[in-house]
Protein backbone atom coordinates (compact mmCIF):
# COMPACT_ATOMS: atom_id res chain seq x y z
CA UNK A 1 0.00 0.00 0.00
CA UNK A 2 1.54 3.52 -1.16
CA UNK A 3 1.84 6.59 1.24
CA UNK A 4 -1.33 8.40 -0.66
CA UNK A 5 -3.30 5.15 -0.36
CA UNK A 6 -2.76 4.33 3.63
CA UNK A 7 -3.53 8.23 4.05
CA UNK A 8 -7.16 7.96 2.41
CA UNK A 9 -7.64 5.02 4.11
CA UNK A 10 -6.95 6.01 7.60
CA UNK A 11 -8.98 9.27 6.44
CA UNK A 12 -11.88 7.18 5.36
CA UNK A 13 -11.60 5.13 8.47
CA UNK A 14 -11.45 8.40 10.62
CA UNK A 15 -14.82 9.43 9.12
CA UNK A 16 -16.73 6.23 9.26
CA UNK A 17 -15.77 5.89 13.05
CA UNK A 18 -16.60 9.84 13.62
CA UNK A 19 -20.27 9.08 11.48
CA UNK A 20 -20.78 6.29 13.86
CA UNK A 21 -20.26 8.23 17.19
CA UNK A 22 -22.18 10.82 16.24
CA UNK A 23 -24.89 8.59 14.92
CA UNK A 24 -25.00 7.17 18.55
CA UNK A 25 -24.90 10.12 20.43
CA UNK A 26 -28.22 11.50 18.12
CA UNK A 27 -29.78 8.10 19.04
CA UNK A 28 -28.87 8.25 22.02
CA UNK A 29 -30.18 12.07 22.78
CA UNK A 30 -33.34 11.33 21.15
CA UNK A 31 -34.04 7.64 22.49
CA UNK A 32 -32.36 7.33 25.81
CA UNK A 33 -31.00 10.67 27.05
CA UNK A 34 -30.99 9.95 30.80
CA UNK A 35 -28.39 7.19 29.53
CA UNK A 36 -26.23 9.95 27.48
CA UNK A 37 -26.54 12.49 30.06
CA UNK A 38 -24.81 9.80 32.75
CA UNK A 39 -22.40 8.50 29.94
CA UNK A 40 -21.54 12.25 29.96
CA UNK A 41 -21.22 12.87 33.30
CA UNK A 42 -19.15 9.88 33.94
CA UNK A 43 -16.60 11.33 31.07
CA UNK A 44 -16.06 14.74 32.48
CA UNK A 45 -15.60 12.63 36.06
CA UNK A 46 -13.22 11.05 34.32
CA UNK A 47 -11.50 13.77 33.02
CA UNK A 48 -10.13 14.90 36.10
CA UNK A 49 -9.22 12.19 37.68
CA UNK A 50 -12.51 10.92 39.83
CA UNK A 51 -13.35 7.35 40.00
CA UNK A 52 -17.57 6.38 40.21
CA UNK A 53 -17.89 3.98 43.32
CA UNK A 54 -20.91 2.21 45.15
CA UNK A 55 -21.44 1.62 48.66
CA UNK A 56 -24.99 -0.14 50.56
CA UNK A 57 -25.68 2.07 53.42
CA UNK A 58 -29.07 1.66 55.34
CA UNK A 59 -31.53 1.28 52.83
CA UNK A 60 -30.01 2.83 49.80
CA UNK A 61 -27.02 2.06 47.36
CA UNK A 62 -24.99 5.48 47.25
CA UNK A 63 -23.12 6.69 44.20
CA UNK A 64 -20.12 8.81 45.21
CA UNK A 65 -16.90 10.09 43.00
CA UNK A 66 -13.76 9.93 44.57
CA UNK A 67 -9.79 11.07 44.01
CA UNK A 68 -7.03 11.46 46.27
CA UNK A 69 -7.36 9.11 48.89
CA UNK A 70 -4.49 8.32 50.67
CA UNK A 71 -2.16 11.08 49.19
CA UNK A 72 -2.81 13.98 51.33
CA UNK A 73 -1.91 14.98 54.88
CA UNK A 74 -5.18 17.15 54.91
CA UNK A 75 -8.49 16.21 55.98
CA UNK A 76 -10.30 13.62 53.97
CA UNK A 77 -13.61 16.18 52.19
CA UNK A 78 -16.87 15.25 51.84
CA UNK A 79 -19.42 17.17 49.04
CA UNK A 80 -23.30 17.76 49.28
CA UNK A 81 -25.11 18.97 46.52
CA UNK A 82 -28.88 20.86 46.46
CA UNK A 83 -31.58 19.90 45.31
CA UNK A 84 -32.18 18.67 41.73
CA UNK A 85 -28.76 18.65 41.75
CA UNK A 86 -25.84 15.85 41.36
CA UNK A 87 -22.25 15.34 42.24
CA UNK A 88 -21.19 16.50 38.67
CA UNK A 89 -22.15 20.57 39.95
CA UNK A 90 -19.00 20.40 41.96
CA UNK A 91 -16.75 19.31 39.23
CA UNK A 92 -15.87 22.77 37.82
CA UNK A 93 -14.43 23.96 41.59
CA UNK A 94 -12.74 20.83 42.22
CA UNK A 95 -10.40 20.93 39.14
CA UNK A 96 -9.16 24.21 40.46
CA UNK A 97 -8.23 22.50 44.16
CA UNK A 98 -4.88 21.10 44.68
CA UNK A 99 -4.25 17.48 43.15
CA UNK A 100 -3.79 15.65 46.20
CA UNK A 101 -6.45 16.48 48.25
CA UNK A 102 -9.39 13.28 48.95
CA UNK A 103 -12.29 14.13 47.80
CA UNK A 104 -15.85 12.82 48.12
CA UNK A 105 -18.84 14.06 45.55
CA UNK A 106 -21.73 11.99 46.92
CA UNK A 107 -24.96 11.95 45.23
CA UNK A 108 -27.75 13.19 48.23
CA UNK A 109 -30.33 9.97 48.64
CA UNK A 110 -32.57 10.23 45.11
CA UNK A 111 -30.46 11.92 43.25
CA UNK A 112 -27.92 10.95 40.83
CA UNK A 113 -27.27 7.36 41.00
CA UNK A 114 -28.39 7.07 44.92
CA UNK A 115 -31.02 4.93 45.27
CA UNK A 116 -34.29 6.60 45.23
CA UNK A 117 -37.39 6.36 48.00
CA UNK A 118 -40.47 8.49 46.93
CA UNK A 119 -41.93 8.09 50.50
CA UNK A 120 -39.15 8.74 52.77
CA UNK A 121 -38.88 11.67 55.61
CA UNK A 122 -36.40 14.06 53.16
CA UNK A 123 -35.97 16.94 56.13
CA UNK A 124 -32.74 18.64 56.73
CA UNK A 125 -32.51 16.17 59.89
CA UNK A 126 -33.33 12.90 58.17
CA UNK A 127 -31.00 13.33 55.27
CA UNK A 128 -27.86 14.28 57.87
CA UNK A 129 -28.53 11.13 59.13
CA UNK A 130 -28.45 8.96 55.64
CA UNK A 131 -25.26 10.98 54.91
CA UNK A 132 -23.96 9.84 58.42
CA UNK A 133 -25.12 6.22 57.23
CA UNK A 134 -22.59 7.09 53.73
CA UNK A 135 -19.68 8.06 56.36
CA UNK A 136 -20.10 4.96 58.92
CA UNK A 137 -20.48 2.29 56.08
CA UNK A 138 -17.16 4.34 54.13
CA UNK A 139 -15.51 4.58 57.16
CA UNK A 140 -14.79 8.01 56.79
CA UNK A 141 -14.84 8.99 59.81
CA UNK A 142 -12.23 7.00 61.38
CA UNK A 143 -10.65 10.57 61.16
CA UNK A 144 -12.31 13.81 60.95
CA UNK A 145 -12.85 15.32 57.81
CA UNK A 146 -14.18 18.41 56.25
CA UNK A 147 -17.46 18.80 55.01
CA UNK A 148 -18.94 21.09 52.33
CA UNK A 149 -22.31 21.81 51.84
CA UNK A 150 -24.16 23.94 49.00
CA UNK A 151 -27.54 25.12 49.20
CA UNK A 152 -29.98 22.10 50.42
CA UNK A 153 -26.10 20.14 51.07
CA UNK A 154 -25.60 23.24 53.12
CA UNK A 155 -28.64 22.67 55.05
CA UNK A 156 -27.69 19.09 55.75
CA UNK A 157 -24.13 19.39 56.16
CA UNK A 158 -24.52 22.03 58.78
CA UNK A 159 -27.50 19.97 60.52
CA UNK A 160 -24.58 16.68 60.27
CA UNK A 161 -22.28 19.41 62.46
CA UNK A 162 -24.89 19.92 64.80
CA UNK A 163 -25.41 16.13 65.43
CA UNK A 164 -22.00 14.33 64.72
CA UNK A 165 -19.51 17.12 66.25
CA UNK A 166 -16.28 14.25 66.85
CA UNK A 167 -16.88 13.45 62.99
CA UNK A 168 -15.40 16.92 61.79
CA UNK A 169 -12.60 18.60 62.03
CA UNK A 170 -14.54 21.73 59.29
CA UNK A 171 -17.68 22.90 57.92
CA UNK A 172 -18.25 24.68 54.96
CA UNK A 173 -21.43 25.64 53.84
CA UNK A 174 -22.06 27.60 50.55
CA UNK A 175 -25.13 29.62 50.36
CA UNK A 176 -26.72 27.24 52.54
CA UNK A 177 -30.57 26.64 52.56
CA UNK A 178 -32.78 26.10 56.11
CA UNK A 179 -32.65 29.31 57.34
CA UNK A 180 -35.02 32.46 56.74
CA UNK A 181 -32.93 35.63 55.85
CA UNK A 182 -33.98 38.56 56.84
CA UNK A 183 -34.84 39.71 53.32
CA UNK A 184 -36.47 37.27 51.03
CA UNK A 185 -35.29 36.43 47.42
CA UNK A 186 -37.91 37.21 45.22
CA UNK A 187 -38.04 33.94 44.14
CA UNK A 188 -38.68 32.39 47.48
CA UNK A 189 -41.12 34.87 47.79
CA UNK A 190 -43.06 33.67 44.35
CA UNK A 191 -42.60 30.36 45.30
CA UNK A 192 -44.35 30.52 49.32
CA UNK A 193 -47.22 32.46 47.30
CA UNK A 194 -47.58 29.13 45.05
CA UNK A 195 -46.85 31.38 42.05
CA UNK A 196 -43.83 29.69 40.87
CA UNK A 197 -41.89 26.44 40.93
CA UNK A 198 -38.62 28.02 40.17
CA UNK A 199 -36.71 24.58 41.55
CA UNK A 200 -38.69 22.19 39.44
CA UNK A 201 -38.82 22.81 35.69
CA UNK A 202 -41.72 21.90 33.80
CA UNK A 203 -40.45 23.06 30.29
CA UNK A 204 -37.59 23.80 28.31
CA UNK A 205 -37.65 26.76 29.05
CA UNK A 206 -38.44 26.35 32.57
CA UNK A 207 -34.80 24.83 32.88
CA UNK A 208 -33.39 28.04 30.79
CA UNK A 209 -34.64 30.17 33.42
CA UNK A 210 -33.34 28.40 36.33
CA UNK A 211 -29.74 28.19 35.07
CA UNK A 212 -30.30 32.27 34.49
CA UNK A 213 -31.47 32.18 38.20
CA UNK A 214 -28.73 30.09 39.44
CA UNK A 215 -26.04 31.73 38.25
CA UNK A 216 -24.63 35.50 37.87
CA UNK A 217 -22.65 35.12 34.51
CA UNK A 218 -24.56 33.64 32.05
CA UNK A 219 -23.90 30.25 30.36
CA UNK A 220 -24.16 29.52 27.08
CA UNK A 221 -24.52 25.74 25.85
CA UNK A 222 -26.72 24.17 22.76
CA UNK A 223 -30.12 23.51 22.95
CA UNK A 224 -29.88 19.80 22.43
CA UNK A 225 -27.85 19.40 26.42
CA UNK A 226 -31.05 21.62 27.89
CA UNK A 227 -33.38 18.76 26.10
CA UNK A 228 -31.15 16.02 27.60
CA UNK A 229 -30.82 17.76 30.90
CA UNK A 230 -34.42 18.41 31.28
CA UNK A 231 -35.40 15.01 30.39
CA UNK A 232 -33.20 14.43 33.58
CA UNK A 233 -34.76 16.44 35.67
CA UNK A 234 -38.44 15.46 34.10
CA UNK A 235 -37.72 11.60 35.13
CA UNK A 236 -37.22 13.12 38.75
CA UNK A 237 -39.54 15.54 39.06
CA UNK A 238 -42.29 14.09 41.28
CA UNK A 239 -39.09 12.69 43.90
CA UNK A 240 -37.89 16.17 43.60
CA UNK A 241 -41.26 17.76 44.62
CA UNK A 242 -41.41 15.43 47.38
CA UNK A 243 -38.13 16.99 48.82
CA UNK A 244 -38.81 20.40 48.03
CA UNK A 245 -42.31 19.95 50.30
CA UNK A 246 -40.24 17.80 53.25
CA UNK A 247 -37.45 20.75 53.34
CA UNK A 248 -40.08 23.54 53.14
CA UNK A 249 -41.99 22.31 55.73
CA UNK A 250 -38.81 22.37 58.09
CA UNK A 251 -37.76 25.86 56.67
CA UNK A 252 -35.67 26.56 59.37
CA UNK A 253 -33.86 22.91 59.57
CA UNK A 254 -30.81 24.52 59.60
CA UNK A 255 -30.91 28.06 61.55
CA UNK A 256 -32.16 26.10 64.44
CA UNK A 257 -29.30 23.81 64.89
CA UNK A 258 -26.47 26.65 64.24
CA UNK A 259 -26.21 27.25 68.02
CA UNK A 260 -25.45 23.76 68.63
CA UNK A 261 -22.46 23.94 65.93
CA UNK A 262 -18.98 23.03 67.27
CA UNK A 263 -17.22 22.47 64.40
CA UNK A 264 -14.93 25.49 63.06
CA UNK A 265 -17.00 27.15 59.77
CA UNK A 266 -16.22 28.73 56.43
CA UNK A 267 -19.24 30.40 54.61
CA UNK A 268 -18.83 31.25 51.26
CA UNK A 269 -22.05 33.09 49.52
CA UNK A 270 -23.09 34.65 46.22
CA UNK A 271 -23.74 38.43 46.09
CA UNK A 272 -26.12 37.64 43.64
CA UNK A 273 -27.73 35.04 45.06
CA UNK A 274 -31.44 35.08 43.57
CA UNK A 275 -32.35 31.65 45.63
CA UNK A 276 -31.16 32.31 49.33
CA UNK A 277 -30.76 36.09 50.03
CA UNK A 278 -26.98 36.97 50.98
CA UNK A 279 -28.59 38.66 53.90
CA UNK A 280 -28.72 34.96 55.51
CA UNK A 281 -25.15 35.60 56.70
CA UNK A 282 -26.34 38.00 59.46
CA UNK A 283 -27.85 34.71 61.20
CA UNK A 284 -25.02 32.48 60.92
CA UNK A 285 -23.03 35.66 62.41
CA UNK A 286 -25.79 35.70 64.91
CA UNK A 287 -26.43 32.58 65.82
CA UNK A 288 -23.13 30.58 65.53
CA UNK A 289 -20.52 30.50 68.01
CA UNK A 290 -17.67 28.93 65.37
CA UNK A 291 -18.20 31.13 62.34
CA UNK A 292 -14.54 31.81 61.39
CA UNK A 293 -14.57 32.79 57.95
CA UNK A 294 -17.34 34.45 55.98
CA UNK A 295 -16.23 34.90 51.87
CA UNK A 296 -18.79 36.87 49.85
CA UNK A 297 -17.89 36.39 46.09
CA UNK A 298 -18.77 39.27 44.32
CA UNK A 299 -20.58 38.71 40.43
CA UNK A 300 -21.58 35.33 41.54
CA UNK A 301 -25.34 33.90 41.89
CA UNK A 302 -26.39 30.69 43.94
CA UNK A 303 -24.20 27.87 42.30
CA UNK A 304 -21.21 29.25 43.62
CA UNK A 305 -19.20 26.34 42.25
CA UNK A 306 -20.14 26.86 38.74
CA UNK A 307 -20.56 30.65 38.87
CA UNK A 308 -17.11 31.31 40.30
CA UNK A 309 -15.23 28.24 40.56
CA UNK A 310 -11.58 29.66 40.48
CA UNK A 311 -12.10 32.39 43.40
CA UNK A 312 -14.91 29.56 45.29
CA UNK A 313 -11.72 27.22 45.15
CA UNK A 314 -9.08 29.71 46.32
CA UNK A 315 -11.43 30.87 49.17
CA UNK A 316 -12.13 27.05 50.32
CA UNK A 317 -8.69 26.39 49.86
CA UNK A 318 -7.66 29.19 52.03
CA UNK A 319 -9.79 28.11 54.35
CA UNK A 320 -8.10 24.09 54.10
CA UNK A 321 -4.67 25.39 55.04
CA UNK A 322 -5.54 27.83 57.51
Amino acid sequence: MTMVSLLVYIAVTLIVLISATVGVLFLLLHCKPVLLYNMLARYDLFKIGMKVKYIKAGDLTYCYAEKGKGKSTKPSMLFLHGITGSKSLWLDMIKELPEDLHIILVDMPGHGGTTQKLKSDHSYDAQAKRIHQFVESYGLNKSPFHIIGASMGGGVAGVYAAFYPKDLVKLTLICPAGITTPKLSGIVMDIRAGKTNALIPRTVEELKALMRNSMYNERSMPDWVYRMVFEVQKTNSTFFENVLADITQCNNGLQKRLPEIETSTQVIWGIQDKFVDVSGVDVLRSDMKTLERVDMISECGHTVSMDRPVKAAQVLNDFIYS
